[in-house]
């Protein structure tokens, strides 16, 4: 649209766009569903989804929007087109494989046109695998090779701990058994091919939460590898008491107001910018403010720690 189509602005329109460039500024906007104020945010949403906003306004925070996004496309070039050598295709190959599996990406993305437009920008003597070569071949490779590395590890460790939620793991198998009940007698049975396949002399203890499943898994065990000593976490009792201890009236209002303070600081920008500038200015070390998760004892203390 040329800018002589656009009509001129009424002092309505005026006034209705003064009014938008000082929520834009001031993060206060009229729609209540506005948490905060983002100038960016703002202007998308007029020219593009406000319903309300007149054309003029929509047409110059397109325009705007349009100026700043202007791409930059470059020129294909024989010189660019070359074919990478061999160990770089390999080194993308693996680090594509491993993107795919840690995001959760589908395998069916890698032969996505648009994808391929993306790799080939970013790599253009690269062609990426096919999808059944990603998550064929090229995945049993990366399997095999993590596989003999842990179990050249294991092969000279003893007194191993079987943990399910550990924060240092070795992975011996990739199982799904989300379609089977998970009862105490099925847990047992997989824990015990485990053992068995790195051998039952190498695990000292078995740990884990006090899930009536995985209590059932872990006495099995034990009675089956009586050199096995049945441990209960820690950190799942310590769980279980903060959860009490939050309950306690006085307690669980110190919880109440803290998380208050600190959802006015995540919803305002303004103030969340000035706390910001103070906390830097005055040069406080610490962490960013924390909301309370139930599930995750130590925030109930990192909450009021990180107020303090």
């Amino acid at each position: 649209m040329d800018s002589e189509d656009i009509m001129e602005p009424s002092t309505s329109d005026i006034t209705d766009n003064q009014q938008v460039l000082f929520q834009k500024k001031s993060g206060r906007p009229k729609a209540k569903n506005w948490l905060r104020g983002k100038p960016k945010v703002m202007e998308s949403h007029l020219a593009l989804h406000c319903k309300k906003v007149s054309d003029y306004v929509s047409n110059m925070f397109l325009r705007e929007i349009a100026e700043r996004a202007e791409r930059f496309i470059p020129n294909d070039s024989d010189d660019d087109n070359e074919p990478v050598s061999e160990e770089r295709k390999k080194l993308i190959d693996c680090t594509l494989l491993i993107a795919f599996t840690c995001c959760g990406i589908l395998w069916a993305i890698i032969d996505n046109s648009f994808f391929i437009n993306l790799i080939k920008l970013l790599e253009p003597g690269y062609t990426p695998p096919h999808q059944q070569t990603l998550s064929g071949r090229l995945l049993d490779e990366e399997l095999a090779i993590i596989s003999i590395k842990i179990n050249k590890f294991l092969l000279n460790q003893d007194y191993l701990t079987l943990s399910f939620d550990d924060c240092k793991e070795y992975l011996i198998a990739i199982q799904d058994y989300s379609l089977d009940s998970q009862i105490g007698t099925f847990i047992a049975d997989k824990i015990s091919i485990i053992i068995e396949k790195v051998g039952s002399s190498k695990f000292s203890a078995i740990v884990s939460d006090n899930g009536p499943n995985v209590k059932v898994a872990r006495q099995i065990t034990n009675e089956t590898y009586p050199q096995i000593i049945n441990i209960q976490c820690i950190t799942h009792w310590f769980n279980l008491i903060s959860s009490d201890l939050a309950n306690i009236s006085s307690i669980k209002a110190t919880l109440i107001n803290a998380s208050l303070v600190i959802n006015f600081f995540k919803k305002s920008y303004i103030a969340s910018y000035l706390l910001r500038d103070r906390i830097k200015t005055m040069n406080i070390q610490g962490k960013n403010l924390e909301l309370f998760v139930k599930t995750y004892w130590a925030l109930a203390f990192n909450i009021a720690d990180s107020i303090i």
